[in-house]
């Protein structure tokens, strides 16, 4: 047993509560004792000491292991979690959740950050493998033009060709079906690509098009927001396919004010 202090306004009382031992906690928290030994360790936990050394641990200090398992699935930072877990111990959960919103905008944040890196990143895979299968079978040895891993030199005028799977005729149907869809459609550009207020009646349409879209062309983002009268599409490119797809999927639609 050990003794918890409870703070009611101006006055403390003393309870004894069970002591636990971390084989006892990470039970409770279905957290690792592993886990709790390294939070520890970076100072996330300080768990009571027996006199013998034994670690020892009370129903609120599981909370706070819970607590800690929670903010590391969402990858924030130690040192934010740190924070967090004090301000846990110490003040309101008002002031928790104030603390906590912004973490997860730039968690968000770093979260596009990446899924932009990655579909360049796939995008550039895809092309080395559209190289690869344009070159021919040599039995000599390889010929400067059989470096396919080796990026194209830019060269001034358009912008590299998107590495999308469509034949010829595929892909003017589907221009023609983005065009139908996005007939009279403000849009704005951004830096990674456009945002577009569709009509929430084309919704359907607008969909089936998006998952379509990304079986032959899988390095665009698209991100559907629903307003009410309104959809809001937002579509990123990685930076080299930017061009194109404004020119190819928004074409001629009215551009609002930047």
């Amino acid at each position: 047993m050990r003794t918890l202090d409870l703070r009611v306004g101006s006055k403390v009382y003393r309870r004894r509560v069970p002591a636990l031992r971390i084989s006892d906690a990470a039970a409770r928290s279905g957290v690792p004792a592993t886990t709790l030994r390294y939070y520890e360790d970076v100072g996330l936990l300080r768990p009571g000491r027996t006199p013998a050394g034994y670690r020892i641990y009370d129903e609120r200090a599981v909370e706070q292991i819970r607590f800690i398992a929670a903010a590391r699935r969402l990858r924030l930072p130690l040192e934010a979690i740190a924070e967090l877990t004090q301000m846990w111990q110490s003040r309101p959960c008002r002031s928790v959740k104030q603390r906590l919103r912004p973490l997860i905008d730039q968690q968000l944040e770093r979260l596009e950050r990446d899924r932009a890196a990655v579909a360049e990143i796939d995008a550039r895979l895809r092309s080395a493998l559209h190289r690869l299968d344009t070159l021919p079978d040599r039995d000599t040895a390889c010929a400067p033009t059989c470096a396919f891993l080796t990026e194209p030199a830019p060269e001034p005028g358009p912008e590299p060709e998107i590495a999308c799977s469509l034949t010829p005729t595929d892909h003017r149907d589907r221009l023609e079906h983005w065009t139908t869809t996005l007939a009279d459609v403000p849009w704005t550009a951004t830096p990674t690509g456009a945002v577009l207020q569709v009509p929430a009646d084309r919704t359907a349409a607008l969909a089936s098009l998006i998952v379509a879209e990304q079986q032959c062309c899988p390095f665009l983002s698209f991100r559907l927001t629903f307003t009410g009268p309104t959809t809001q599409l937002e579509i990123t490119a990685p930076e080299h396919a930017r061009t194109a797809v404004l020119d190819l999927v928004v074409g001629a639609r009215t551009q609002t004010s930047q």
